[in-house]
């Protein structure tokens, strides 16, 4: 998979941007389609999808300093091989350097997806 189809398939998700590769696990993660099939078995029913903005007040420059960890707790972290860390951290080290020199800093955000059964 090439680093571009990730990020094209999940931009708005913050992770993907500085790991690409953790785009190979959330592949593997049920579609809105299967979670809403599964749920109706249980008698739910899709009423609403939306995509909201989830932010954060961490700087890029906080995460860095999270980052490590991360990689222990975070389902899609832990499957990155040393390299592919190595230059996913590289990445969130060069854009925390290049925030820390503007007047107006990148806010930290995803875009998720928030599917209301009933």
């Amino acid at each position: 998979m090439s680093h571009r189809g990730a990020a094209d398939r999940y931009d708005g998700i913050e992770l993907v941007r500085w790991f690409p590769e953790t785009a190979r696990t959330v592949d593997t993660f049920p579609s809105v389609e299967d979670t809403c099939e599964a749920f109706a078995a249980a008698g739910f029913h899709r009423k609403a999808l939306e995509q909201v903005r989830e932010t954060y007040a961490s700087s890029l420059a906080d995460f860095l300093g999270e980052v490590d960890t991360f990689r222990r707790a975070d389902t899609t972290m832990r499957g990155l091989t040393e390299d592919e860390y190595l230059r996913g951290k590289e990445r969130l080290r060069r854009a925390a350097w290049d925030a820390g020199y503007t007047t107006s800093p990148e806010t930290r955000s995803n875009r998720l997806d928030l599917l209301v059964l009933r």
